[in-house]
């Protein structure tokens, strides 16, 4: 045992505190090894952090932890979570399917709304068709009522009372059989377009 111990005695390391000879290369700018010492703080970082502080660190962190776990149901308002977003969900799968549902029905909501904007715009579209056949139509009906009495013009005289001849009539029946099927034509072309 006397052995062991004497081994550790010249293990043990060299007091540093202890001063020291200084040589000229000491004094030197560059050091003892030619390189510039560093001037920075020289303490050792690691010293600040001893046993306490790691031990005030995880209670820090262990409290933490507890408060993120604190159900939302049993939460009061002086242990509320360090971040909402951290906040536990007690049923993942209910929270998942509440997000699910949600989005479904807003984009069904959103479904029927475009929907109805469309049936509003074909109606809209139709009623203006509709409007414009009725016109049309209100414009062919006055022609053809137009002809009707130049016809009856031909056929019986003029409103004036007097009556034409018979070759007055077929002449004018010539005449008015090419200007009626003309205006029959155009008439036929205006309902088609």
């Amino acid at each position: 045992m006397k052995n062991s111990s004497k081994e550790y005695e010249s293990l043990s390391f060299r007091d540093t505190d202890a001063p020291t000879e200084k040589t000229d290369e000491d004094n030197s700018p560059e050091g003892a090894n030619g390189i510039l010492p560093d001037k920075s703080d020289d303490t050792d970082n690691d010293s600040d952090f001893d046993d306490e502080s790691f031990r005030e660190m995880s209670k820090s962190w262990e409290l933490a932890k507890e408060l993120l776990n604190i159900p939302v149901e049993t939460r009061t308002p002086d242990r509320l979570p360090l971040s909402p977003q951290l906040a536990p969900i007690s049923n993942l799968e209910a929270g998942l399917k509440e997000i699910i549902d949600t989005a479904d029905k807003t984009i069904d909501d959103f479904k029927k709304e475009t929907e109805a904007e469309v049936e509003m715009a074909q109606e809209e579209k139709l009623l203006a068709k509709k409007a414009a056949t009725e016109t049309k139509l209100t414009n062919l009906r006055d022609k053809l009522d137009q002809l009707e009495k130049k016809l009856a013009e031909v056929i019986n005289g003029t409103d004036d009372g007097t009556k034409k001849k018979e070759g007055q009539i077929e002449c004018a029946n010539k005449e008015h059989k090419k200007d009626l099927l003309k205006k029959l034509n155009e008439a036929v072309k205006d309902k088609t377009r």
